[in-house]
């Protein structure tokens, strides 16, 4: 399992979780702890979060690399031509598009006041929960692996809408939480 999906992807994940609007219990918690702590140091980039469709790429401008740092220091030299495509077509707020203009320009300024709002998202939204999240993780793949290596198959779909096909699980839909908790011994 790799260590990390890259901390651009961390923390613009983050800011998607916080703008979606469906309950999603597993995080209400963080959502109203996080909430309550973004402003105006995060709102450079929390502006840049479209108001429908895809989202700003910050992985392509900042790479996916683990570290803050490295990643900060990819967003401050990306090529212009970079940041024009990956601003291109996305629906900005129209009160933000001034600012999203000046960030897709490649003006220095707006790129590190971009560069300082990614550090503060990332302090608010990731570093204070990485090591439990990090641990859950482990502890869950560690768990799925010992079954597999136990005989068992790990249920992905309702029993009526699976079928083996070449030694492979297949799932004619996808499952609803109860569901998903299954485990099943192979050829069940």
């Amino acid at each position: 399992m790799a260590a990390t999906i890259g901390v651009a992807a961390e923390v613009y994940y983050s800011l998607e979780l916080l703008r979606d609007n469906r309950e999603l219990p597993h995080f209400r918690t963080w959502r109203s702890a996080v909430a309550r702590r973004m402003g105006a140091d995060t709102r450079p980039l929390t502006s840049l979060v479209p108001v429908r469709g895809p989202g700003l790429d910050l992985l392509a401008l900042m790479g996916d690399v683990p570290s803050l740092d490295h990643a900060v220091d990819n967003l401050l030299h990306a090529p212009v031509s970079r940041l024009r495509r990956e601003f291109e077509g996305l629906d900005f707020h129209p009160g933000h598009l001034p600012w999203a203009r000046r960030v897709s320009e490649g003006e220095r300024d707006a790129l590190r006041e971009l560069a300082e709002a990614v550090r503060a998202c990332h302090r608010l939204t990731v570093e204070p929960y990485w090591h439990r999240g990090r641990a859950e993780l482990v502890a869950l793949s560690t768990r799925c692996a010992n079954l597999v290596l136990e005989g068992a198959s790990i249920c992905c779909c309702v029993r009526s809408a699976r079928h083996w096909s070449a030694g492979v699980h297949r799932c004619s839909k996808l499952p609803t939480r109860a569901e998903s908790r299954c485990v099943s011994r192979e050829g069940d």
